[in-house]
């Protein structure tokens, strides 16, 4: 498979050995946190907005649900990197 990249024809493998584990470990990470922990995130959120002086409330749950569903779109890409990076 060959990518353009600035102007210039390169191999897409080139990418994924040198980058693919550094996407594969972060969106791993991230995706099964947000899967399994979906509070983290937001008690974070709250927290950092706190810092800037911004009140944050969350009024249903649907918002824990986005939080699961982007986990997994996450621990969707990171196994997509998975695939590209050892086959």
């Amino acid at each position: 498979m060959v990518c353009e990249i600035n102007g210039q024809i390169v191999d897409c493998g080139v990418f994924w050995h040198s980058e693919g584990g550094l996407f594969l470990v972060v969106f791993a990470l991230l995706g099964l946190l947000f899967a399994f922990k979906p509070d983290w995130l937001i008690r974070f959120q709250i927290w950092s907005n706190g810092l800037v002086g911004i009140e944050m409330k969350v009024k249903n749950k649907r918002f824990y649900k986005f939080i699961r569903v982007l986990g997994i779109i996450c621990f969707l890409i990171a196994i997509y990197a998975a695939y590209n990076l050892f086959f």
